[in-house]
């Protein structure tokens, strides 16, 4: 009987050490609570390379001058010239907006001024005012873009800050269905590979979740001179993780 009782007592204490050891184990692989059934974790992805449909810039125009009103008016009247330039040239008003617009003082800045702390009264006199802004144009990548730029410099453009390539969402909308089922093969296509050294087989789905769409742009910083303007493929990428039942 105490024989009995000893291997008990081990029996025990070694069910609890397994038990401590599967607790601390952190792999992927995990025992269900029904203990038939295990889980496998696991992320697919796929991608696919896309010519952008779309492209958008920044067109700046800064004026200054010793009166506001003389500031905003040559402001007003080149940025007009602008927006006429590009209708003329297939841009219609709904792909033109005004992202950012300001007038502001301009300070007196003498020697004096700048190596004297505080700075003296006549410092703080105002002698002239500059405006500036700035219209978002998105429109169609099969646009002229490098002569869209000559034109509105040549109208009074001060400042091209940018030229983003895109993907459209209804070209996106038109491949990230099958980008997502593709990341799902991907998914059980790996783990069939691991699990075939197991001897063991994917039977059942507890989860699916779809982590990532991603849809990068190509971003081109180009001054007003640089006028060749050449877009290049893109990348779409979905990711999934998926937790498959196992046995």
């Amino acid at each position: 009987m105490k024989l009995l009782a000893i291997i008990a007592i081990v029996a025990i204490v070694l069910g609890v050490v397994a038990a401590t050891n599967l607790a601390n184990d952190r792999t992927n692989v995990t025992i269900a609570a029904n203990d038939t059934l295990g889980e496998l974790s696991i992320r697919g992805s796929a991608e696919e390379k896309v010519e952008p449909d779309m492209v958008s810039l920044s067109i700046g125009v800064t004026t200054s001058d010793a009166s506001a009103k003389v500031a905003v008016d040559e402001n007003s009247m080149k940025v007009n010239e602008i927006i006429n330039i590009l209708n003329a040239n297939g841009i219609s008003n709904d792909e033109i907006s005004t992202s950012y617009y300001s007038v502001y003082p301009l300070y007196s800045q003498s020697k004096v001024c700048i190596e004297i702390y505080p700075p003296p009264e006549d410092c703080n006199v105002i002698i002239g005012f500059r405006v500036s802004n700035t219209l978002a144009v998105t429109t169609d990548v099969d646009k002229d873009i490098g002569r869209l730029i000559d034109l509105v410099v040549e109208a009074g453009a001060t400042n091209i800050n940018g030229i983003n390539f895109f993907a459209s969402k209804e070209l996106v909308d038109g491949i990230k269905d099958r980008l997502i089922e593709e990341a799902v093969i991907n998914a059980k296509n790996r783990a069939e590979l691991a699990l075939r050294p197991l001897n063991m087989s994917i039977v059942g789905v507890k989860s699916i979740d779809v982590d990532n769409i991603s849809i990068p742009f190509k971003v081109y910083e180009q001054s007003a001179r640089a006028t060749p303007i050449l877009p290049s493929e893109q990348s779409i990428r979905v990711d999934v993780s998926i937790i498959f039942y196992i046995s």
